[in-house]
């Protein structure tokens, strides 16, 4: 049967029904509701709260529709909700045995700090909506970060150090045995871009350990993560608070490390195309 939404409209439909974007309205509401009973300030602080958090809702569903990612997805096959299914990387397809295992132990984590914010009360949730927020984006920098390990891993896997090194050697040896000027300097020429191809190769090794490594740091950083979200009291708002500002600063610094460590997998890629 053919769809009678029209793509906007349909994009609008799942926007509007995602589960974050219901939970942070709903918080909005619940507090503004809560106060009411409580008769704190009045008339005016539960409609203010209540106002704001649909406010919060309608931006998020505003800029969800004027994605033209989000649209093209909402208009498909795929499930689009929370977990987004075209920024979540399916560890399955990384090659890379040590990269696999991180991923999917980031994505495990960021699943049990869903489980654990979804069962904390309202008023927890809307003081921790950001930082849950800012923590998806670092999982989908992660997935950045491990396809481009992947992509390392399958350059790598085409040589060895030791063949690189024994193919040098080979070069320097013929240049030196040979009696022909012309000769010579062709396998001096060859030997350098052996030499070149080395540099590369352990200047990938490393950046791939580097990602590794910046990987494991964001395990460690969402493990902790639900850890503290298991600890928090119902009515421990100032904790919330200050998680939720840890976790803005936590994924500003190590979003900013991975960034470092893409521009330098980017120009190394460049130069073995040079």
């Amino acid at each position: 049967m053919a769809d009678e939404y029209t793509p906007l409209r349909k994009a609008l439909l799942v926007a509007g029904t995602r589960r974050l974007h219901l939970g942070v309205a709903g918080a909005g509401v619940g507090a503004g509701l809560l106060a009411s009973v409580l008769d704190l300030g009045g008339q005016t602080l539960p409609t203010v709260t209540m106002g704001l958090g649909i406010l919060a809702y309608l931006a998020m569903v505003a800029l969800d529709v004027t994605n033209p990612a989000f649209i093209r997805r909402a208009n498909s096959r795929q499930r689009v909700d929370d977990e987004d299914a075209e920024a979540w990387l399916n560890p399955k397809t990384l090659r890379d045995a040590e990269i696999r295992e991180v991923y999917s132990a980031i994505l495990s984590a960021m699943e049990q700090c869903r489980r654990v914010y979804a069962g904390t009360n309202e008023s927890l949730r809307s003081s921790l909506a950001d930082g849950l927020r800012r923590s998806e984006e670092l999982v989908r920098v992660a997935g950045r970060a491990a396809k481009r390990s992947d992509a390392i891993r399958r350059h790598l896997d085409n040589d060895t150090p030791e063949s690189l090194k024994n193919e040098l050697s080979r070069l320097r040896a013929l240049s030196e045995r040979t009696g022909d000027e012309t000769a010579r300097k062709s396998f001096l020429q060859a030997a350098d871009a052996k030499a070149k191809e080395l540099e590369t190769y352990e200047q990938l090794h490393g950046l791939r350990d580097r990602i590794h490594a910046q990987l494991k740091l964001i395990e460690t950083s969402l493990d902790g993560l639900s850890a503290k979200l298991v600890k928090l009291e119902a009515t421990d708002l100032a904790e919330a608070v200050s998680i939720n500002d840890s976790i803005t600063e936590n994924v500003q610094t190590m979003t900013s490390d991975v960034q470092i460590l893409e521009s330098s997998y980017d120009e190394t890629m460049q130069e073995l195309l040079q």
